[in-house]
């Protein structure tokens, strides 16, 4: 019964695929609360087991008033030839690179004085080689500082087929690392600093 209902809410590819995925076993759980008003907390994990090799993306996000606080893993097995027959949706979520591990962490904090601090880390790995990004940013009534540094090995060529936001900018950094930050900060009505460092290494 449960498979039907996944066929009837799924058109065109989605169907197809869904139906040419024999033997692929689907897995997904979440589980959502909410405590104390402002207290929200969201777990979800989205499995499959193929022939050969397995694929996972698990993930929590905890947000309260003042502080966000979320964490995505990706497996995705070097044998899970069926990764080719997911439907469009779960290629959206999980990506269609075999053998890649990922890993997401991000922060968000509002801090006193309004000030609001916001931090994000993302590890792709693959046996090739690896790409990783780290991130800050602190914002404030009249300032805002942000600082980033990422780093791309000479094997990593996969990064087309990554699911974030930055795939396009870790395809042109293949072989290189970088670290830049940048201030804007408002002293005065009549006095103004916005710098730039930038600093790239192949």
């Amino acid at each position: 019964a449960q498979a039907a209902d996944v066929v009837k809410k799924t058109t065109g590819d989605d169907r197809n695929a869904y139906l040419k995925s024999v033997g692929l076993k689907r897995d997904f759980t979440q589980l959502k609360m909410v405590a104390f008003k402002d207290l929200k907390l969201q777990v979800d994990s989205l499995s499959f087991k193929g022939q050969k090799d397995d694929a996972k993306l698990e993930s929590f996000k905890l947000d309260e008033k003042h502080v966000s606080l979320n964490y995505k893993r990706e497996h995705v097995g070097r044998d899970f030839s069926e990764v080719a027959s997911l439907m469009n949706f779960e290629k959206a979520r999980l990506g269609t690179l075999q053998g890649l591990d990922k890993t997401d962490m991000g922060f968000s904090a509002d801090l006193s004085s309004g000030r609001k601090l916001t931090m994000n880390s993302m590890s792709a790995e693959t046996a090739k080689g690896s790409a990783n990004r780290t991130a800050a940013e602190l914002i404030s009534k009249n300032m805002d500082l942000t600082v980033s540094a990422r780093k791309v090995d000479q094997g990593f060529n996969a990064a087309p087929q990554l699911i974030d936001p930055e795939k396009d900018v870790f395809d042109k950094m293949q072989g290189l690392k970088s670290t830049e930050a940048r201030l804007k900060w408002q002293l005065s009505s009549s006095l103004k600093i916005d710098a730039l460092f930038s600093d790239g290494e192949g």
